[in-house]
């Protein structure tokens, strides 16, 4: 059972695989706007949803972390695979096709 006022993330993903890994060829534009709802997706989850770091960028859990906290990580890390996933063929092809720049274009931009 998913949380109240959520899209349940299989179909999420699922829309998301359908679109980026399906028969018709798929743009790095039409992966930006995949990026894209995916990271309204991310910023749509409740507060207790939300993953405490530290200073030094860590996850700050309890001790023994609560099912909440266990739960969020475990979308977090499932959000974070698919953005690798969806961004991997362009990638591969931006690290090893495109001459390094000094231009400070990220990788994004340079697909």
């Amino acid at each position: 059972m998913s949380a109240p006022g959520l899209t349940r993330p299989d179909l999420t993903t699922h829309s998301q695989t359908d679109k980026a890994f399906g028969v018709a060829p798929c743009t790095y534009l039409d992966v930006l706007a995949l990026d894209a709802d995916l990271t309204a997706f991310e910023k749509s989850l409740p507060p207790q949803y939300e993953l405490l770091v530290d200073g030094r960028n860590r996850v700050q859990f309890a001790s023994p972390p609560s099912l909440t906290e266990m739960r969020a990580a475990l979308v977090h890390f499932s959000l974070s695979a698919e953005f690798v996933r969806l961004h991997r063929p362009f990638l591969g092809e931006s690290l090893f096709s495109a001459p390094p720049r000094g231009d400070g274009l990220d990788w994004r931009a340079r697909c």
